[in-house]
């Protein structure tokens, strides 16, 4: 592919995938927020309800879901800044703001990627795997999800990325557009 077509596409990327964060991450903000409602009422009442309890389990499994393809979408979005930045310098404050606050985006991608040979004792960071401090522990492909942050991985804050992403994907969407200007 030739050089101008190549940055065209780096550019286009960026900015799709960085919108793609976006969208899983305000929709995982939501299934946890629904979660959360569909908790405080189940325990409510009195016997159990079938039908909150289905909900329930098609949020987990639909949250579990659209987990991954916002690590995907991150993982996306290193990847294509790493091409950009060799057409556009200026790309490279958005490759270290990233990195600054969401370091474990390849970690937590590769272990929910290879998920099964960590649970098996065999993944290639395998020291990695399980992360914590005193209060709470978790593996890369846990969640944990309390009302002011929620960890996928335990280690990637959909809240932080959403803040970033907000500010990061209109500075994109202006790169692209000033292409044909």
């Amino acid at each position: 592919m030739d050089k101008d077509r190549m940055k065209w596409m780096s550019i286009q990327e960026t900015k799709t995938w960085m919108m793609a964060v976006l969208i899983e991450g305000e929709d995982l903000i939501k299934l946890s927020n629904e979660s959360v409602s569909l908790m405080d009422d189940f325990f409510d009442q009195p016997g159990v309800n079938l039908q909150m309890k289905n909900r329930m389990d098609y949020i987990r499994e639909l949250s579990r879901v659209r987990e991954y393809y916002f690590v995907i979408a991150l993982n996306k979005v290193q990847k294509w800044l790493n091409v950009a930045v060799k057409y556009d310098e200026e790309y490279q404050q958005m490759i270290d703001e990233i990195n600054e606050k969401i370091p474990y985006i390849k970690e937590v991608r590769n272990m929910r990627e290879h998920e099964i040979e960590y649970f098996e004792g065999k993944g290639n960071k395998q020291k990695d795997f399980i992360r914590g401090d005193d209060n709470v522990m978790s593996d890369a492909t846990s969640t944990i999800n309390n009302p002011d942050n929620y960890l996928v991985g335990g280690r990637i804050s959909v809240q932080q990325v959403n803040v970033l992403f907000r500010k990061l994907h209109p500075k994109a969407k202006l790169k692209f557009e000033n292409m044909f200007s």
